[in-house]
């Protein structure tokens, strides 16, 4: 994006007491809190004599919102067989205005804790199944969980579906990249990095400031919109993006880049990944239907500061004491908030202290927020700044 985000993730740290749960073991009887009107409780205490599904979520989570259809469709079919229940560990609040607003049949949770410390994990949505002799016979992924592997559980079947073991070790901090802290310039591109996630690093601050980037196990997609500060829905491709597909761990990299004056940082890292890859990136303009976002009457309602803030986002709200309307614009689009680019036609440079939030599952929640920040929005179509994409010719 042409006016960089710092997205501060907070990752809640994991308390585990004992050793971790291992497929084929036997789960431990529990108990969780129901967001329901009796406020009732749900209580496990091993052979049930049906499946208890248990899948980790968040309202700010779109892939876990977008698979709670089929949740709702695996609870129906099997229904007095199979007891999914949806965990989260925001407030007991939160989750009733999303059933409110979602009124599915599975059951809502409210985790404080203790369910997580049973099944860990980094990253949401995370989907643990326990077969109705009490024994847990996966943690994986939830697009893994079908009918038919619902039909073995029950079955008494054995299954063997692919294990979800998330980044605990992962230190987002650590130096990954070997080479002299001396060096003034440096470019490095590496394969796939087996055992980390796909994230970025800047260095705001030290030795680095400014003039270095860390890159791991992206494609050469997601390091040209590094390079070029774009979302996906400014990219144009010219060839099959199957030829880069995301699942294929040999479309991803690694990138070090280290320069002498942070003015070259993104210059620098554009020509060597047009030197080093077969792909080519030019930014152009298009014709693309938009959401533009323009001043209500009477102007920004969010209170006016002087200096810059850091950033606080996710996929329910944005929180910045110093922050502009294109800082905001850019949040919207980089986070897919609506599901499109964002052209900013506030004409406002000033910085605000923003505090936005809203129920992703609520639109009127969202109008609301935008009402109360001093924003109108709507779709159009405008001449829009992309990147476009092009396979290199053979010689």
């Amino acid at each position: 994006m042409r006016n960089n985000l710092f997205v501060l993730l907070l990752l809640s740290a994991v308390s585990v007491f004992g050793q971790e749960i291992q497929v084929g073991e036997k789960v431990p009887a529990f108990q969780v809190e129901l967001v329901d009107e009796d406020q009732s409780v749900f209580s496990f205490e091993g052979a049930a004599g049906k499946a208890v599904l248990i899948d980790f979520w968040a309202s700010w989570c779109s892939p876990c919102v977008a698979g709670m259809p089929h949740l709702e469709a695996l609870q129906q079919k099997y229904e007095g067989r199979l007891q999914v229940i949806s965990a989260s560990e925001e407030k007991y609040e939160r989750i009733s205005r999303f059933q409110d607003k979602r009124p599915y049949q599975f059951l809502f949770a409210r985790d404080t804790g203790s369910l997580r410390a049973l099944f860990p994990y980094q990253v949401i949505p995370h989907s643990v199944l326990i077969a109705p002799d009490g024994r847990l016979v996966a943690v994986t992924s939830p697009e893994h969980i079908t009918d038919q592997v619902i039909e073995q559980v029950l079955a008494g079947q054995q299954i063997n579906l692919p294990l979800k073991k998330d980044h605990f070790d992962f230190d987002p901090a650590h130096e990954y990249f070997d080479f002299d802290e001396d060096v003034q310039q440096l470019f490095q591109l590496q394969p796939y990095m087996s055992g980390l996630p796909a994230f970025s690093r800047t260095f705001p601050n030290g030795p680095f400031k400014q003039r270095r980037m860390t890159i791991f196990n992206l494609n050469v997609a997601g390091l040209y919109r590094k390079a070029y500060q774009v979302s996906s829905y400014r990219l144009i491709y010219e060839f099959d993006e199957a030829t880069i597909d995301w699942e294929d761990k040999n479309n991803r990299f690694c990138l070090n880049i280290i320069v002498e004056n942070p003015e070259q940082l993104y210059p620098s890292m554009k020509e060597q990944l047009r030197q080093h890859t077969d792909v080519l990136a030019k930014p152009s303009t298009h014709e693309l239907e938009v959401l533009v976002i323009k001043k209500a009457e009477g102007g920004i309602k969010a209170k006016p500061v002087q200096d810059k803030g850091l950033t606080q986002a996710r996929g329910d709200g944005f929180k910045n004491e110093g922050a502009s309307m294109a800082d905001f614009c850019d949040y919207l689009e980089g986070f897919g908030i609506v599901g499109m680019a964002v052209v900013n036609e506030t004409g406002d440079d000033g910085l605000y202290d923003i505090d936005f939030s809203f129920d992703p599952e609520n639109s009127q929640s969202f109008k609301e927020a935008m009402k109360n920040l001093g924003l109108t929005y709507e779709k159009g179509v405008r001449e829009t700044e992309v990147l476009v994409l092009s396979m290199k010719e053979n010689p």
